[in-house]
């Protein structure tokens, strides 16, 4: 995890991260927020935190529903999709 990661430099640029995309609705429209290691957030609007382990870091956001392009109605079913992206050490 790089701690002094310059502020203008993209969050997956050399760190381990995770993207999350989440759906709400039947269209295609879908929302995606990049987090890494450090709990560094891709969007200002999401509160992201991280616990750094030895062999793993632990990730919570917590991501507005005004963020999504339709918001969510109570009791409607929503989708996600969580990737994983490790950096290299080049």
């Amino acid at each position: 995890v790089d701690r002094n990661r310059p502020a203008d430099r993209p969050v997956f640029s050399t760190d381990h991260s995770m993207e999350i995309f989440l759906k709400t609705g039947a269209g295609k429209a879908y929302y995606r927020v990049g987090v890494n290691a450090a709990g560094e957030s891709s969007d200002p609007a999401v509160e992201a935190a991280s616990t750094l382990g030895a062999d793993r870091y632990d990730l919570e956001l917590r991501v507005p529903f005004a963020l999504f392009p339709e918001s969510p109605l109570p009791g409607a079913v929503m989708w996600g999709n969580v990737c994983r992206n490790r950096a290299s050490a080049t």
